[in-house]
């Protein structure tokens, strides 16, 4: 193991308690005699196993001495891996690198029992092993590589992902590989990978002739209902690229090599070496020729290529239109089909219209008589209200009449009283003149006397 996935490796076996002591490394190494943990086991073992595949080596797949060497920990080696692993690729959540290659683990399921194995495993790597006889186990079996089924398909689904992000999905073999290698996969995964996409119906290849050479292209299919087939168009363009990324190449030697020749040139000038300088400008005037001729036929290619993308998107358009227009057809009716449809709508609407308006009018005496039924308590209690009033208008009158009353008598008694006092005045008025008068008359008859 390399010194980074050691490293990963220890900081995967910190965060999981049950590598820690040798006392629970028993009850995941050697206690298979328990049948009733036979499950739990395999549960355990699945997930540690695809962790360690996708988290710390990023590998595809391994060979299964390797992980049995790899968990082999505190000198205690994990007897029942190898079982466990049988079991799994039984269940199919791992599967042999051959099974990928061929095919086989496209097909048909296999069946899910482990009881035998796992006390054969037992068997063999503790009482077996104990009477003196090692564990039975072939080097065919020991160097078999396996593969973790739930990270193929994730690293599959990458690929894909990649596929469309970079809007390609035609490529050349050694293309695609060169670029899946930059990826940071090595050829085996790749190769694995290439099968399971193949098998699963989301790459398809065939082999298209470019020039003198068979070239094997590869389609990559993100989406499912791509079309499972390498297009005439697809081949064309394919082989138009493959040409311009060679004329270009060209061009970038032959650019090249009249650079060093103009470099050449002005050597054998300085050394005063004319006849040589000419030799070499007459090469340089031929391989400008060439470079003319290359960057001519780049540009034929490059229009050509342009035309065939001018051509694509037309038809992509002329498949929108046609299909609108199908689907046009498919919606469109006769017109007696909406005259009835429309008759049949204003007959409902009308029905409609004739309910709402006896609904209405039963609404509206309700709402009228509830109107005068208000009206009339507001009457009612108004006059209740005006009754009140007059009632105490009338009593505040009687007060007033008394008061009235009241006050004339009171009144009265005093006029009485003054006409009483001028009586009196009066009366002692006039026996004060008779007085006077008699006082006057004695003093004349005095007088004449």
């Amino acid at each position: 193991m390399d010194p980074l996935s050691k490293q990963k490796f220890e900081h995967y076996l910190s965060l999981k308690p049950e590598f820690k002591s040798e006392e629970t490394l028993h009850a995941y190494y050697m206690a298979y005699d328990q049948t009733e943990e036979e499950e739990y086991l395999i549960v355990f073992w699945r997930e540690v196993l695809t962790e360690y595949f996708s988290h710390v080596t990023q590998k595809v797949s391994l060979r299964k001495s390797d992980l049995v060497k790899v968990f082999t920990l505190h000198n205690r080696k994990p007897a029942g891996l190898s079982a466990v692993i049988d079991e799994l690729i039984k269940r199919e959540s791992f599967i042999t690198r051959d099974q990928v290659l061929s095919g086989d683990h496209y097909g048909q399921k296999q069946s899910a029992s482990i009881t035998s194995r796992l006390a054969s495993a037992l068997y063999n790597n503790t009482l077996g092993w104990l009477w003196g006889s090692p564990p039975a186990q072939s080097e065919e079996d020991d160097k078999s590589e396996i593969v973790c089924v739930e990270y193929l398909k994730r690293k599959a689904d990458s690929i894909l992902h990649w596929s469309h992000t970079i809007g390609k999905q035609v490529f050349s073999e050694k293309t695609l590989k060169k670029y899946l290698t930059q990826l940071k996969l090595s050829a085996s995964d790749i190769e694995l990978l290439l099968a399971h996409l193949k098998h699963t119906n989301s790459l398809i290849q065939e082999q298209v002739d470019l020039g003198s050479l068979k070239v094997t292209l590869i389609k990559l299919l993100p989406n499912s209902e791509e079309a499972y087939e390498i297009t005439e168009k697809e081949k064309a363009k394919f082989i138009l690229d493959s040409n311009i990324q060679s004329l270009s190449d060209k061009i970038e030697q032959t650019v090249a090599k009249i650079g060093r020749l103009t470099e050449n040139i002005k050597s054998m000038l300085k050394l005063g070496s004319k006849k040589n300088a000419l030799i070499l400008l007459q090469q340089k005037k031929k391989l400008e020729t060439f470079w003319e001729k290359i960057q001519q036929q780049k540009f034929l290619l490059e229009d050509q290529l342009l035309n065939l993308e001018e051509l694509e998107t037309h038809s992509v358009i002329l498949d929108s239109l046609q299909i609108a227009e199908k689907a046009g057809k498919s919606l469109q009716r006769d017109l007696e089909s909406y005259e009835d449809l429309f008759e049949r709508i204003d007959e409902q609407k009308s029905a409609q219209e004739q309910i709402n308006a006896l609904f209405a009018g039963k609404v509206e005496q309700v709402e009228e008589d509830s109107v005068l039924l208000d009206e009339l308590e507001q009457l009612e209690a108004e006059q209740v209200l005006e009754n009140g009033q007059l009632t105490r208008a009338v009593e505040q009158q009687r007060v007033n009449v008394g008061q009235q009353k009241v006050k004339v008598e009171k009144q009265q008694r005093e006029i009485d009283m003054l006409e009483r006092e001028l009586e009196e005045l009066s009366f002692a008025d006039t026996a004060s003149q008779r007085e006077e008068v008699q006082q006057k008359g004695g003093a004349g008859q005095m007088m004449y006397a």
